[in-house]
């Protein structure tokens, strides 16, 4: 895919377009899941299950990527909004959502009809949608190192929620980070590793924005 050449108000009716499918496809999967999750239990179930589901990190990395979508969608040429190194965090936790489900969670669960849906928007979609954007959509050369640490905002929030809410229900959103499974010394040998490998995603997004800058100072499709 790339952008259609043409006159500036084609570039940014495109940009528009593609970020608000991004928003749409994760609201849409989140809604899915929602429903799935939620369908026929009574009050008080229904609204534990909710905030289960909020805990999960692959549902945060939706919400921020739609609304992140609708942000930039909204924005004057699709440019305003959240700045880079929000940017590079919400792709650094697309791929990461993506390429942990596929190599890891996957093999264990086969979900069917609207469920089969949301899998594929929020694992698949979405993060595919939020790389391509990264690369032919984001300005390039606006990113310093100082941005880095932003590539951990997120999974600091997701440890924020789903620790505490494990510890009071003994659930856990993923087998790799149940301390009461592994141990807090197994548990924080995987957070140091998780840490580090948002850190050296982030890094190769920061090379790869420099390049891209280099490439095309003035934006990719400007």
């Amino acid at each position: 895919m790339t952008p259609p050449e043409g006159p500036p108000l084609g570039r940014d009716v495109f940009r528009r377009l593609f970020r608000a499918t991004i928003a749409v496809a994760g609201a849409v999967g989140f809604v899915l899941q929602a429903w799935v999750s939620l369908d026929g239990k009574p009050a008080l179930e229904a609204a534990a299950s909710l905030l289960r589901l909020l805990s999960f990190f692959t549902i945060q990395n939706t919400l921020a990527a739609a609304a992140w979508g609708a942000a930039r969608a909204m924005a004057p040429g699709g440019r305003a909004g959240p700045g880079p190194a929000v940017s590079l965090a919400l792709l650094v936790s697309s791929v990461v959502t993506g390429a942990v489900y596929y190599a890891v969670l996957a093999p264990l669960w086969n979900p069917q009809g609207p469920s089969a849906v949301a899998d594929f928007l929020m694992h698949g979609a979405v993060p595919v949608l939020v790389v391509v954007d990264w690369l032919l959509l984001e300005p390039h050369g606006r990113l310093r190192a100082r941005n880095l640490p932003a590539v951990l905002v997120l999974p600091l929030l997701f440890l924020a929620v789903s620790l505490p809410l494990g510890a009071a229900t003994g659930r856990y959103p993923y087998f790799f980070v149940d301390p009461a499974a592994l141990g807090i010394p197994g548990f924080l040998a995987n957070a140091a590793l998780f840490a580090a490998g948002f850190l050296a995603l982030g890094a190769i997004g920061l090379a790869a924005d420099r390049a891209l800058g280099r490439s095309a100072p003035s934006g990719v499709i400007d």
